[in-house]
């Protein structure tokens, strides 16, 4: 899986490209985590309950084959 980082003030955005033939699901996505910061898949609409370890989310989702999500850390 591949991502793509953008990042504003009070917002960062990830865009996710699967390059596999397969779905690729689980902890996909691992990103710096600030207290508080909140995060939603806004691809499907759902906010992400992250497991934090230190100062590191792991954000758990489905990308199917081929597909595209976006992952977004509201602060």
């Amino acid at each position: 899986v591949f991502a793509n980082k953008f990042e504003g003030e009070s917002k960062t955005v990830w865009t996710l490209y699967n390059a596999n033939w397969r779905s690729v699901s689980g902890e996909v996505l691992a990103v710096p985590h600030e207290k508080g910061a909140r995060y939603f898949d806004a691809w499907n609409g759902k906010e992400i309950k992250p497991r934090i370890v230190g100062k590191t989310a792991y954000l758990r989702l489905t990308v199917e084959p081929h597909g595209v999500g976006c992952v977004v850390q509201v602060r």
